[in-house]
């Protein structure tokens, strides 16, 4: 969101004043200009003892605090401007900038406005707008504010960046890629647009992926996200020497946090479950002292469920680090894992109260050791938050089932909340669905941090790639979830996926699995879903036996909680079959011996998501 040096405006001169405030307003805004903020503060502290009612003041002295860091001082800049001109659409726009940069989303929404009312065809305060909706998710309505102003920002390659980065993030890749093309023909050295357009292909498929990668990085020959966009394509394609472009830019940089993490991620599903952290050992030997590292190397193992191996480079980090608190949580997850609870609590205590995910982390911990009383209060807590709070809901789903609260059947058992429907796909084409996922699947081992063990998980958008059928599959899924939303129960305020029940559902994550002999799903939840899914292309032939090998179980709680709970359904997977239930309902399958399972699966989110939460 760009800024405007204000207009040198003339200021009245006192009879006291011994220096002409223009001249140090075209001072202060030329230090500005060159970031010199000691003689910009310099002259606008003059400024303000001459003309200390002159909005230009004020304003120009905002951007100077926001240019130096210092946003504190900025944010009380703006408002004396705003106060002294509430009618100035520039001072309105920059104000709302900062406050959107600032998290202060609504307030910067109803300064956009008073820009907008000053100035209607303000295209920079209406482009500034629809941003800040979208970081809402007030999507409708960001979507909405984007489409009007088509005709005035048609020429303006931000304006068809940021659409592309909105459509991108609700999931609608084919009019991302159409958005940021279009940039591009303004700008064609637009690096966002150019690192876009190249991961949009990656993630639908599209044969053409290795040469935007290679137009990008003509104009951007340094950017990494490219490096990691080329690798996994590589690795799509099940091209050998997949990690080399990660590993050449992890030699100009051992400690780059996102390519450590991916490399470590390819070289884990690609069976090496021996060295896939080698190159965190090796950044570890060049800063021994980032917390960074320590934390991405434990969370590394964690997600591998190398437990012990997580715990001991959690505890060498905290040595390092002064006790860092993310690396100490780490520990008090992986000591609740192998059960060490009374461990766990004395090393939970050390972690402040505010510190992230700690609420979370202190409500399984207790769920475990059977203190329900007190798990419920932190949930309530953090069912309070806002957005969705799956994993709250989820905690709590357990709480109330275990303790016979009646509220456990409004939060899970109402009828419709849970469907099993048929795609409405022919036979044979099933058959070639099936036959095209397997084509898909390129990796050789299960990707750490994800449910599925004893098989492979495909990357990218699935329902948004190319291929003809994974066009079908996805027009018949949503036809589906169209089917099961004009199902659901009426609107509830206070239910986690019912107070969505009038907006608009969209997908959003998709991909497949395939499962062999031995697989199956730990129990989890899709924290980024508000609907969830399972969808049958091939199943092992024990899924008809009484044994119930491959089914799918809602509502059983992972074996490391210690609850005994039965689940609320056992569905019997069949070809053509999908089933959809909330996000907030934990699901795993239970194995089986022999054969192979072929599933697609994908999470529902909803077009306006921004309303309040209730316990």
């Amino acid at each position: 969101m760009p800024q405007r040096v204000p207009p040198v405006m003339p200021l009245p001169v006192g009879s006291m004043a011994r220096v002409d405030p223009n001249t140090l307003f075209r001072q202060a805004e030329a230090a500005y200009a060159t970031q010199n903020w000691t003689v910009a503060r310099s002259s606008l502290r003059q400024l303000a003892v001459i003309a200390p009612l002159e909005a230009a003041v004020h304003h120009l002295s905002a951007l100077v605090e926001k240019g130096s860091g210092n946003r504190s001082a900025a944010l009380l800049a703006f408002e004396k401007a705003a106060k002294l001109a509430p009618n100035d659409p520039q001072i309105a726009n920059n104000q709302a900038n900062l406050l959107a940069d600032t998290g202060h989303f609504e307030d910067a929404l109803a300064a956009f406005g008073r820009a907008l009312r000053a100035k209607p065809g303000f295209v920079d305060a209406a482009l500034n707008r629809a941003i800040v909706l979208g970081k809402l998710e007030q999507d409708d309505e960001a979507r909405t504010a984007f489409s009007k102003l088509e005709q005035a920002a048609s020429k303006s390659a931000r304006y068809w960046s940021t659409w592309g980065a909105f459509e991108y993030r609700t999931g609608n890749l084919r009019s991302a890629a159409e958005k940021f093309e279009r940039a591009l023909e303004i700008s064609p050295k637009l690096p966002t647009a150019l690192r876009a357009r190249a991961r949009i292909a990656l993630e639908r498929g599209d044969g053409r992926t290795i040469n935007f990668v290679s137009s990008a990085r003509a104009a951007l020959p340094e950017d990494r996200e490219l490096n990691l966009i080329e690798a996994q394509w590589r690795e799509a394609m099940g091209l050998p020497d997949a990690e080399a472009p990660i590993i050449a830019a992890l030699q100009v940089d051992p400690t780059w946090l996102e390519g450590l993490a991916v490399l470590a991620r390819m070289r884990w599903e690609a069976g090496n479950a021996d060295g896939f952290i080698a190159s965190h050992v090796d950044a570890l030997a060049k800063a021994p002292n980032s917390a960074l590292l320590w934390r991405s190397f434990a969370s590394t193992l964690a997600a591998a469920e190398l437990h012990e191996a997580a715990i001991d480079v959690a505890r060498r980090g905290r040595a390092a680090c002064e006790d860092d608190p993310a690396l100490a949580l780490i520990e008090v997850v992986q000591l609740g894992q192998l059960g060490n609870t009374a461990a766990a609590e004395a090393l939970l205590a050390i972690v402040p109260d505010d510190f992230p995910d700690k609420l979370d982390v202190k409500a399984e911990h207790l769920i475990r050791i059977g203190a329900f009383d007190r798990a419920e209060t932190v949930l309530e807590t953090l069912r309070q938050r806002p957005g969705d709070q799956i994993s709250a809901w989820a905690k709590t789903d357990l709480i109330w089932r275990a303790t016979a609260d009646p509220r456990a059947e409004w939060l899970h058992e109402q009828p419709g909340l849970v469907s099993t429907m048929t795609l409405d796909i022919a036979p044979n084409r099933i058959a070639d669905i099936a036959n095209r996922l397997r084509e898909l699947h390129t990796t050789q081992a299960h990707p750490i941090g994800q449910s599925l063990r004893n098989g492979t998980q495909t990357r990218g958008r699935l329902f948004e790639r190319l291929e003809p059928e994974c066009v079908e599959l996805r027009d018949a899924v949503m036809a589906c979830i169209r089917a099961f939303w004009s199902a659901l129960p009426a609107h509830d305020a206070t239910h986690p996926l019912l107070r969505h029940r009038d907006a608009q559902p969209f997908l959003a994550g998709s991909w497949s699995v395939r499962l062999t002999g031995g697989g199956f799903h730990v129990s989890h939840i899709h924290p980024r879903g508000v609907i969830s899914s399972a969808c049958y292309f091939v199943v092992p032939d024990e899924a008809g036996s009484d044994s119930k090998a491959g089914w799918i179980e809602l509502g059983a709680p992972p074996p490391s909680y210690q609850l005994t709970l039965e689940p609320l359904h056992s569905i019997q997977p069949l070809p053509g079959k999908l089933v959809l239930f909330p996000s907030t309902l934990m699901h795993g399958t239970r194995p089986f011996a022999r054969g192979e399972r072929v599933t697609a699966a994908f999470d529902v989110l909803c077009s306006q998501r921004d309303v309040p939460n209730h316990g």
